[in-house]
């Protein structure tokens, strides 16, 4: 999705809100250039975890990694050991995050992309199952 622009640039305000949102709960954030995006867990269960963030990345890349901070926060900030030690709980997690950027493509008309999304939906959440063997 990121043919369509940076976040920032195609949704400010929506990005000034995720923000927040993420500050409030206690996540910190750390924007970067040029690097994949992820939402870590805290090392240990009950704390907020690390959100990091390319500048650069898409709207539908934000919601993303946002639905990922959600499931944690949900939870009840499962923690590392949480999220990894069962593959079904984060394949579930990958299932909702990756489900909210199809949808978000699927809105704006790009099916290309929403196509795209869904086999590395189904890419990743096999390797997360396989990994469990």
């Amino acid at each position: 999705l990121r043919i369509h622009g940076a976040a920032w640039q195609t949704h400010p305000a929506e990005v000034a809100r995720l923000t927040e949102e993420a500050r409030a709960a206690g996540v910190e954030i750390n924007l970067r250039d040029g690097i994949g995006m992820a939402y870590g867990p805290a090392p240990t269960a009950g704390s907020p975890g690390v959100m990091v963030l390319d500048r650069e990345a898409s709207y539908g890349a934000w919601l993303h990694e946002f639905r990922h901070m959600r499931d944690d926060r949900e939870a009840g900030w499962l923690g590392m050991r949480g999220w990894f030690s069962d593959a079904e709980v984060r394949a579930g997690s990958e299932i909702r995050a990756y489900d909210v950027e199809i949808q978000y493509a699927e809105q704006i008309g790009d099916t290309a992309s929403a196509e795209r999304l869904r086999l590395l939906r189904d890419e990743e959440v096999r390797m997360i199952m396989e990994g469990d063997r």
